[in-house]
């Protein structure tokens, strides 16, 4: 998951997938605390990494820029859909071999590596003198790329979680909707309502996601953490996080109100967008930064379901969210 991870991320912004970023590696300079100074045209180097999609807003953002600064040119290296960790080891390569870009894409769990090895440029000079406006960003985010005084990239997006449940099966199970004051039990004790066999096969009462980002959470709703403040020693071995991992084990394995990914033959997360669709699940968290595209953006689904959907608040043993 990322760097992100921070109990105050949550109340701020709902940030659990953690947040890619654009950092800058730095030569000889790195880590110096001035800005550098340019009395000619420059050309710098910008390694970035998506769909097609992407690239086309990339480019077409990045010749925007070039128009108001024409004496800065980007040249621009388009590595793909690689994930994270393919662009990751690209950087690590390119570092290797002398020949990092100045400026680059990478998921904030890569960031933690790049600081440890001081090669990138902190960024608190730069926008101390463009005077850049870093209230135009959550704190959360822009913080969890502090380290040692240092801002070391800037936050391109983060994920919220939600959960998403279908209304009709809620009201023919007698089980009432959701909210942000829904604990774990109720959760659990709705799921064993809705669980039923249907005439497709079995209808889960929820998807209970075993994905890092919803474990996070979870943790954090238990009122834990998922590592100390200095980010130095995992907590995953403290009560409040086994607490949250066995909950969503026996809501699999004991309680048999959630399917299993191997059921699927695929991720659970793409169990759970086609289950909800399908009617096979009733409810189950996932992150909106998936659900993207026409209509409710959500596969199986139409702008005429009747689905709802669930942000609430951090609160330990609730079935929570913070948002901002």
């Amino acid at each position: 998951m990322a760097q992100g991870t921070r109990r105050r991320i949550l109340s701020l912004t709902g940030a659990i997938g953690g947040a890619p970023a654009l950092a800058a590696c730095g030569g000889e300079g790195a880590g110096s605390t001035g800005a550098a100074k340019s009395s000619g045209p420059v050309s710098i180097q910008y390694l970035g990494r998506g769909s097609a999609g992407e690239e086309e807003i990339y480019r077409s953002l990045i010749k925007d820029f070039q128009d108001r600064n024409p004496a800065i040119k980007v040249d621009i290296n388009w590595a793909g859909t690689g994930g994270a960790d393919l662009i990751a080891e690209k950087i690590t390569a390119l570092l290797a071999a002398g020949t990092p870009p100045d400026t680059y894409w990478v998921h904030s769990a890569s960031t933690v590596d790049f600081a440890d090895q001081k090669i990138l440029v902190d960024l608190v000079p730069y926008t101390k003198e463009k005077g850049f406006d870093l209230g135009g960003f959550y704190k959360g985010p822009v913080d969890d790329f502090r380290w040692e005084s240092q801002l070391l990239a800037l936050p391109r997006e983060t994920s919220s979680l939600v959960m998403f449940f279908n209304k009709q099966q809620f009201a023919e199970a007698g089980v009432k909707e959701f909210t942000p004051e829904t604990t774990w039990a109720e959760w659990l004790e709705g799921a064993k309502r809705l669980t039923r066999d249907g005439p497709n096969g079995k209808v889960y009462g929820t998807f209970a996601s075993g994905g890092n980002f919803n474990l996070f959470q979870m943790v954090w709703q238990n009122g834990g953490e998922i590592m100390n403040k200095e980010r130095t020693q995992s907590l995953f071995d403290q009560p409040a996080a086994l607490e949250a991992a066995q909950f969503i084990v026996d809501m699999r394995l004991k309680h048999e109100v959630s399917p299993r990914p191997s059921e699927f033959g695929q991720t659970g997360e793409q169990a759970a967008e086609g289950g909800l669709g399908a009617g096979e699940v009733a409810g189950g968290g996932r992150s909106v930064q998936a659900l993207r595209g026409e209509g409710t953006g959500h596969p199986g689904l139409h702008q005429g379901d009747r689905i709802g959907h669930l942000l609430g608040r951090r609160d330990a043993g609730g079935l929570r969210q913070d948002v901002a």
